[in-house]
């Protein structure tokens, strides 16, 4: 696919990628721990031969991608039937705009992509090397969903999480994004409870940026169902991105690109 084609951020096929929760700027509370407060941890994906693999290699390949017109085998290796259920109604916003299908399969059928509600972070391999894990064993995680979960906090993590699952990483790691960002409020903020990382933890998540030739792109979208909230603190100009929670215009233009009907 060439680069000119595509308008977005596209998968490094590097790491293992997953969402942070914020709270609005006037919500946050660096003091106190709570359910809004989940950040989610970056893990690099396996090889084939099922050991960890560190890549530069670009997505212009294939690699990632699914093939246009697939059908995705989706199973839950655990969770109740509500939480699964928004899981599913919301996943499926990609597929009005991307040329593939989702299949929901038993937890004892062979699935591309095994899904957990395990408490902790949320997170998901990127496109097809959810393939490479064992069918026991989660290619996703959502880590704080249950039945008190709000419509809007489950569609903004589902899609983005699936976002993840059909080869899409961070916008704001994105080659063209340019956030002026307080480096070191963020530095504080992830230092701290709940998150405790370290320096090149928030670097690595935050403010690496993918190199030209590693990733095809064309525009910056800050409205990008794929772009982390920023609260205006974080930045030194009062710039801010809010809790994206549906596809924005070049989410949807950028994945009909890539999964063309």
């Amino acid at each position: 696919m060439k680069k000119n084609v595509v308008l977005v951020a596209l998968a490094s096929l590097s790491m293992l990628y997953s969402c942070q929760q914020l709270e609005e700027e006037e919500k946050i509370s660096p003091n106190v721990i709570s359910e809004e407060h989940h950040i989610c941890t970056e893990m690099p994906i396996l090889s084939e031969s099922g050991k960890p693999e560190i890549s530069t290699e670009g997505t212009s390949d294939g690699r990632v991608q699914w093939r246009p017109g697939q059908t995705i085998r989706i199973k839950f290796l655990n969770g109740d039937s509500f939480v699964q259920g928004k899981v599913k109604k919301y996943a499926k916003a990609w597929l009005d705009y991307a040329n593939l299908k989702f299949e929901f399969v038993s937890a004892r059928a062979d699935a591309d992509i095994k899904i957990t509600f395990d408490e902790g972070s949320s997170w998901s391999l990127l496109g097809r090397n959810s393939r490479f894990i064992p069918q026991d064993q989660p290619s996703m995680n959502f880590g704080w969903f249950n039945r008190r979960t709000s419509d809007k906090e489950f569609s903004r993590t589902a899609i983005h999480e699936f976002g993840h699952a059909l080869g899409l990483i961070h916008e704001h790691q994105s080659p063209v994004a340019d956030i002026p960002w307080d480096k070191p409020e963020v530095y504080a903020y992830y230092n701290g409870a709940p998150n405790f990382w370290t320096k090149k933890q928030v670097e690595f998540n935050l403010f690496e940026k993918y190199a030209k030739n590693q990733s095809n792109y064309s525009q910056y979208d800050p409205k990008s169902i794929m772009h982390y909230s920023v609260p205006s603190r974080f930045t030194t100009t009062d710039f801010s991105v809010g809790l994206n929670t549906v596809l924005s215009e070049v989410d949807k233009a950028f994945i009909s690109a890539i999964y063309p009907f």
